[in-house]
């Protein structure tokens, strides 16, 4: 008569090893989010918020909304000198 124990397969090292190399790359992938990435997802929710403001401003918070990233980028360098 065979155990349950026998059954049951040992967490072996190439499995931690395995989740160790997958966790890795989970870490990797989300910080490889680029800046732009980034800049970009914040003005998208920035015209969808021009939405909310009155009428009378909504242009401007549009024109704020669509500043490119590279704009951002030389306005960005100028204040911090670089």
């Amino acid at each position: 008569m065979h155990s349950d124990r026998q059954n049951v397969i040992p967490f072996s090292r190439m499995d931690r090893n395995m989740n160790k190399l997958l966790l890795l790359l989970i870490v990797f992938s989300l910080a490889g989010c680029s800046n732009k990435a980034i800049y970009d997802n914040v003005q998208i929710n920035k015209r969808n918020a021009c939405i909310k403001v009155p009428e009378s401003q909504y242009e401007e918070c549009i024109e704020r909304a669509n500043i490119s990233y590279e704009e951002y980028e030389r306005g960005r360098k100028e204040v911090v000198g670089e």
